[in-house]
């Protein structure tokens, strides 16, 4: 029905994204199927529902296969891939197009920047977890593996494993329900669906709570630094997901959920988050308020400079510079 397909709503609009201005008073000739489509006109939560269901029917089948082709589930599980299994199928659908519900890519250089940041912050978050293991005495007594060779497997594993994971979870869903929820919102709802696909957790309301606590703490990490399309975000958010997994198998006492260690670090650095966050709304606020500035002295400038003869100067009105034509107070 639509001959231009529509952009992710964070993605920058082009010509062929807006429809062209009506040649005459109430005739539009590019019509209204050529206009952008706007999120909420989006079944958005149909598609969520769809690809939860999906995701979670694969992972029974891939739990399955893993269990008759004897796969060692301490190497890797294959049910991390689901997500992304599930969001291939889903977009396999002849009418289901993809650039409506996926969220743009960006710059290599903005991409390997955000990746960066993710491995600074999830090292700090890593190093907080073994710390608040060793007080409440839930570090890992024994190793798992007795060679350096297994060890390096494990790690490259962990780290594909997770990267499949988090193409569905923060490349796919959390940008999707962004669309029509705030962004925190949409952290919170990824993190808590995320924690109860997990269906492990539900062998004890305390680990069932203290499991959806980080998940939803690491939701909200992962959804702050990955940025660009479902592989750049999945990449990002992967790298950091395997790398606490890599934490908690090789470090941590494998019952330590259910005594806090996992949630905590997350409110130790929840002061750094609020701090992050408050610095980012003071820039945007002195550059709105730099903006505004600069108007009113471009307006008097303009005001001031001499009129070519014959003519008088027009003083353009500060709405004329202001963004948006709202000024702050």
């Amino acid at each position: 029905m639509h001959n231009i397909r529509p952009r992710h709503p964070s993605a920058p609009q082009t010509e062929s994204d807006v429809a062209p201005a009506p040649t005459r008073r109430g005739a539009d000739p590019g019509g209204a199927s050529r206009r952008r489509v706007p999120a909420r006109d989006r079944p958005v939560l149909a598609i969520v529902c769809a690809w939860y269901v999906v995701t979670l029917l694969v992972s029974g089948a891939l739990n399955v296969i893993q269990q008759f082709a004897g796969i060692d589930p301490d190497l890797i599980q294959i049910v991390q891939f689901a997500p992304t299994i599930g969001l291939l199928l889903l977009f396999a659908l002849p009418r289901v197009r993809r650039s409506v519900f996926l969220p743009p890519r960006v710059s290599h250089r903005r991409a390997w920047g955000r990746l960066g940041i993710a491995l600074l912050a999830i090292a700090g978050y890593a190093a907080m977890l073994l710390a608040t293991a060793a007080l409440t005495q839930d570090l890992r007594s024994d190793q798992p593996f007795h060679s350096g060779w297994l060890v390096a497997l494990f790690v490259a594993l962990q780290i594909v494993g997770a990267i499949g994971e988090e193409i569905g979870w923060h490349g796919f869903l959390q940008p999707l329900l962004a669309t029509r929820m705030n962004w925190l919102a949409s952290c919170i709802v990824t993190g808590v669906l995320w924690s109860f696909w997990h269906v492990q957790i539900f062998a004890s309301v305390l680990s069932t709570i203290m499991f959806t606590l980080s998940c939803v703490g690491l939701s909200i990490v992962y959804g702050k630094i990955a940025v660009g399309n479902p592989l750049q975000r999945g990449i990002i958010a992967g790298v950091m997901h395997g790398i606490v997994n890599i934490t908690l198998f090789l470090g941590l006492d494998q019952e330590a959920a259910t005594r806090g260690a996992i949630p905590l670090p997350i409110l130790y650095l929840l002061p750094f988050g609020l701090a992050v966050l408050a610095a980012q709304r003071f820039r945007a606020r002195q550059a709105a308020r730099g903006s505004v500035q600069g108007s009113l002295r471009a307006a008097a400038r303009a005001a001031t400079s001499p009129a070519p003869r014959g003519k008088l100067a027009a003083v353009p009105s500060v709405t004329e510079y202001a963004p948006s034509g709202k000024m702050d107070a």
